[in-house]
């Protein structure tokens, strides 16, 4: 029995495959700035041509002291990713 989160990526795969069928390139990426170091790499692997465009998260999380801790947090989840990522040879 696969699982909600690997039939969410293969729906989601589908889904981008027919969307992009039809249309040219370059794309818009709007990612979390934490992300989109990740995401434009994905795309690229993939032959998309993609123009960033980060949305201010975790940076502008990281201006508030009280929030720092978690930023680290998820800052070290991405890198987490990303390793992963690399390992799976998905960037």
């Amino acid at each position: 029995m696969r699982s909600l989160t690997c039939n969410a990526a293969s729906s989601a795969a589908l889904f981008t495959a027919v969307l992009l069928h039809n249309v040219s390139g370059p794309y818009l990426l709007l990612s979390s700035d934490i992300h989109m170091w990740r995401a434009q790499r994905v795309f690229r692997k993939a032959g998309l041509t993609v123009i960033p465009r980060p949305a201010p998260d975790a940076f502008k999380r990281a201006n508030d002291w009280r929030d720092r801790w978690r930023v680290f947090l998820d800052i070290a989840n991405e890198c987490t990713k990303i390793l992963y990522y690399r390992a799976k040879s998905w960037i």
